[in-house]
């Protein structure tokens, strides 16, 4: 459009909420394509992200910039908030933020580029990304030309972001980083001061991406496994060294027993666990471990620790997760099926992480074919949510199911386990060579 002509008339004008969150005004020009280089790979040195939610921290009436106008006849003119504090989970920003981390080779937890993401696909994220835009400083002219009632905007548009990187598997803010973002426009827009805001974010991301502070917060751990695909179910046969069955009663047994029972820590939300090998191998559901590279297993003790996560079978619901380490206590795993009315216990982490260790009874009401033709026993020993995934022992503390399912919200007395055996047979896991 030129230089501006003396005619173009400045307004002070504030900012429109519906223009940020739908990602502009009615008739609002999008910025000119840019073609841009294929994002690089994901790091696998890094943890997958995702972006929570954006807050606009500034009050109704606060001072946004300032509208100058003309180089004859200068006019000049404050602009103002006129919203006050947002606090949205927009998707303009989330997709600002999650295409800056992909063009950095940051993994995320999902993708925008599709509408369905299959659960057995779906990554989980590691680490939870919040921001808070605190200022904003535009300098540029806002002004109608006569007789036009479009408005152009040009200039320089600054916004300061601080950035709140959370940690699941942690469950605490793991880092706390501000970041300076600018965008400066050479050609008029219409309607153009809220694509600013939004490409000043941009480049506010994109330095946050570079940031080895950052990069650093959100690293693998040192004690954490590498990060690496979970193999599928025709991978090749594992074997495990096997263990002497107990016997005896489970009251003699109860205190090795519970301390091979552990919690999966989701951060969000938790499931249980067993030790099934003395050198790291931990069973649990697929519905538990699902998405997740790495999660945090808390042993009996309380000590936290990561495992990776090495095979799932979403149909069975099963994963095998493998903790660094040696030592741990682990329970025998039952070649014999179970028996109609065989007295059965159930040790999980119900409903809080407090309760873990919580040991039920109950006995094998059915052994029945489920909807995917797979064999359930069916068990009125009470299970609750954040019991998934735990051992199901016979009398004396030898697994013979997991835990993974039951009917209603509060317990009803129809739960339904995997039979441990067809548990490995999916995982392709044997027992001591058999």
């Amino acid at each position: 459009m030129g230089a501006y002509s003396w005619s173009r008339r400045s307004r002070g004008a504030g900012v429109v909420l519906l223009a940020i969150l739908s990602g502009g005004c009615v008739g609002s020009a999008p910025p000119k394509p840019v073609v841009q280089a294929a994002a690089p790979a994901p790091d696998a040195s890094l943890q997958p992200i995702e972006f929570a939610v954006n807050k606009i921290n500034i009050r109704h009436g606060d001072s946004v910039g300032r509208s100058v106008c003309g180089r004859i006849f200068r006019k000049e003119a404050p602009i103002a908030w006129e919203t006050g504090a947002i606090n949205e989970r927009s998707r303009e920003f989330n997709d600002i933020f999650l295409d800056a981390a992909r063009a950095a080779g940051v993994p995320v937890a999902k993708s925008s580029d599709t509408l369905f993401t299959p659960q057995s696909s779906a990554v989980r994220a590691t680490y939870a990304v919040g921001s808070v835009i605190s200022r904003i400083a535009y300098e540029g002219c806002r002004g109608y030309y006569e007789g036009n009632p479009d408005r152009y905007d040009d200039g320089k548009t600054t916004v300061s972001v601080t950035w709140e990187v959370y940690s699941r598997l942690e469950d605490k803010i793991a880092l706390r980083i501000e970041t300076v973002g600018t965008h400066v426009a050479k050609d008029e827009v219409k309607f153009g001061f809220v694509t600013f805001i939004a490409l000043a974010y941009r480049d506010a991301a994109d330095q946050l991406m570079r940031s080895s502070t950052f990069r650093e917060a959100i690293a693998r751990k040192p004690d954490a496994p590498a990060i690496q695909a979970a193999a599928p179910v025709a991978a090749e046969k594992m074997t495990l060294p096997a263990m002497g069955n107990l016997s005896g009663p489970l009251s003699g047994n109860i205190d090795s027993v519970r301390r091979a029972a552990v919690t999966i820590d989701l951060g969000r939300g938790h499931g249980s666990g067993f030790f099934i090998t003395s050198d790291g191998w931990v069973l649990t559901n697929a519905h538990v471990a699902r998405g997740s590279q790495t999660v945090k297993v808390i042993l009996a003790d309380g000590r936290p620790m990561f495992g990776q996560v090495m095979r799932v079978h979403d149909a069975r619901d099963v994963a095998l997760v493998k903790v660094d380490g040696a030592g741990f206590s682990a329970l025998p795993l039952r070649g014999a099926p179970v028996t109609l009315t065989e007295e059965v216990y159930a040790i999980g982490t119900p409903i809080d992480k407090k309760l873990s260790g919580t040991v039920t009874r109950g006995i094998v009401s059915q052994v029945r074919t489920n909807r995917r033709n797979m064999t359930d026993i069916q068990a009125d020993v009470a299970i609750l949510p954040g019991s998934s995934g735990g051992p199901l022992v016979d009398g004396s503390g030898n697994v013979v199911g997991v835990s993974y399912a039951g009917v209603g919200e509060l317990n009803a007395g129809v739960n339904f386990f995997i039979p441990i055996q067809d548990a490995l047979a999916k995982l392709n896991v044997s027992l001591g060579g058999a």
